[in-house]
């Protein structure tokens, strides 16, 4: 079980394991965590008689943001409580498996969020509240984060990192939000930077060493963007990287600059090729990142349209909806869905085929705020 509880191929063979073992099933599930076997103890639990309540809570609290569609089982999970996990488990062990679960060699990145949360709820900073006001700073100062945030300027493939995650300055300045074009609607934005791409496979491999693109047929060289990473795995990526997920303002600012376009490279001019990948043209995947250059953005920014969705922010936004907010069309829809304003919705949990990321430098940038944030 030590060699290969994180083996999908061994899954069935250790439930039924578990199954029959009677009088050692906390140290069973002790093991499984401990080796960051999430899925495994996760899928064992109906097969369990005499686990306590708190390790019950424990694996479902870590499981709880999991896509409905592909892990139906763990839908309920998302009910969990996380004060109920930490009354009814030691925090020492608590904290030391976070420590663990953090770790490159035990991290399973589906599951990342709800260690997060888990943690800073020792330290009563409220994850929801974070991501409403996208203010990490309470964040980066846990001392039990330090490594973990600092991980991505030390790993082998700092190559990589520094190849796919290059940065372009939008200025400082005002730009037409949607349909405002009176000058007294623009939204006025300090200067930010923003990556040039999309995520990568590779740069994601960078993050999550285990990682295998979701959707193979789709995206599978290192210079294509990762799909199926669903909202709460990009916020924990963006973080770990140094960074988080754009605000819808910042995106679309990015994306069409400050003349009101309706694409990244201007007008449509009809369905000429070379400008973005949409299902209008028919190349049924995913592209790799550096290939659009005719359709970049007025800052430097490629596949702003087409190619993937991009997750993005929209302050406060859970006042609103429990949906979340992507922004520029994919390679699944049509060229339509790609216009600078669009907008559109998933669950948050969602490992959609046609949804990347991209992230942002981590300080705020809008210089007023707006609390009339239009609902989707």
């Amino acid at each position: 079980m030590d060699r290969h509880c994180r083996d999908e191929m061994w899954e069935e063979t250790f439930k039924f394991f578990i199954g029959i073992a009677h009088g050692t099933t906390e140290e069973i599930f002790e093991l499984l965590l401990d080796k960051g076997a999430l899925f495994l103890a996760g899928n064992s639990l109906p097969e369990t008689k005499d686990l306590s309540e708190g390790k019950k809570l424990l694996v479902g609290h870590l499981l709880k943001y999991q896509c409905k569609i592909i892990h139906p089982q763990f839908f309920r999970n998302r009910l969990i409580q996380t004060q109920a996990v930490i009354k009814s488990n030691d925090p020492d062990y608590l904290k030391s498996l976070i420590g663990k679960l953090l770790q490159r060699d035990k991290r399973e990145s589906r599951c990342l969020f709800g260690v997060l949360e888990l943690l800073l709820t020792f330290y009563k900073i409220d994850m929801d509240e974070v991501i409403d006001t996208q203010d990490f700073e309470a964040v980066l100062k846990v001392p039990e984060l330090q490594e973990f945030l600092s991980e991505h300027e030390a790993v082998d493939g700092i190559q990589e990192i520094r190849k796919w995650q290059e940065l372009v300055t939008v200025p400082a300045g005002k730009f037409i939000y949607q349909h405002e074009k009176d000058e007294e609607d623009q939204i006025d934005m300090k200067d930010f930077a923003i990556m040039k791409f999309p995520v990568t496979n590779a740069l994601y491999r960078q993050f999550d060493p285990d990682f295998k693109p979701r959707y193979p047929k789709y995206s599978l060289a290192d210079d294509q963007p990762v799909l199926g990473v669903n909202y709460f795995e990009a916020t924990v990526f963006a973080l770990w990287l140094g960074k988080r997920l754009p605000t819808e303002k910042e995106w679309e600012k990015t994306s069409r600059g400050t003349d009101g376009r309706d694409y990244p490279w201007g007008e449509a001019a009809g369905y000429q090729t070379g400008f973005c990948n949409t299902c209008d043209f028919m190349l049924g995947r995913s592209n790799a990142v550096m290939e659009y250059e005719e359709g970049i953005s007025p800052y430097g920014c490629y596949d702003m349209a087409g190619n993937v969705w991009e997750w993005c922010v929209q302050l406060y936004g859970s006042k609103f909806s429990a949906q979340k907010i992507v922004r520029g069309g994919s390679w699944l829809n049509y060229m339509v869905h790609s216009k600078c304003i669009f907008r559109n919705t998933f669950d948050p949990a969602e490992r959609h085929p046609a949804v990347g990321l991209r992230c942002v430098s981590l300080h705020p940038t809008e210089i007023e705020k707006d609390d009339d944030d239009e609902e989707f």
